[in-house]
């Protein structure tokens, strides 16, 4: 009965520990995810300013609309939004990759889309996803581009003598 006890304690604290710390992001996890984004990020910024002057420029070009380049480009957003799927996000910040995820999908539908709209649909038709995208992705930047704390050092002059 004892060696029961003791077991059941042993796997109550162990089951506790990883219960607790199961939703709390590790300082690895949060410096992992800033070396990922911090190289990411500016791909991620491109590609969402790439679709804004695509459809800048279609105002003035329509024929832009049904290129294989827009169409190409959409399929690039699908791989970067699969790409930050794939990225694990550190506690508070998995709610805001998970939006720009969709945000990211959404302007890609959008533009793989476009060839069936006109202009101005297409304008509209991105505006509110890539407003999301680039709320989102400030919000990741506040933390991915803040400078990793350094460690504190002490300096310690040298002996010299007694």
């Amino acid at each position: 009965m004892r060696r029961f006890m003791m077991t059941l304690t042993a796997m109550t604290v162990a089951a506790t520990t990883l219960f607790l710390t199961a939703n709390v992001a590790s300082a690895d996890e949060i410096d992992d995810y800033r070396d990922a984004m911090r190289s990411f990020s500016p791909v991620i910024q491109d590609w969402v300013a790439e679709v804004d002057e695509a459809a800048e420029a279609s105002l003035a070009k329509p024929e832009l609309l049904t290129s294989d380049e827009l169409a190409h480009m959409a399929m690039r957003g699908q791989r970067i939004a699969r790409d930050l799927e794939g990225t694990m996000a550190p506690g508070a910040l998995a709610d805001a990759q998970a939006e720009l995820v969709t945000a990211l999908n959404d302007l890609a539908a959008a533009a793989l889309a476009a060839g069936d709209a006109s202009p101005e649909a297409f304008v509209n038709a991105i505006a509110e996803p890539q407003a999301v995208a680039e709320a989102k992705l400030r919000q990741i930047n506040a933390l991915v581009l803040r400078a990793p704390r350094a460690p504190i050092t002490i300096p310690v002059s040298p002996v010299t003598g007694n």
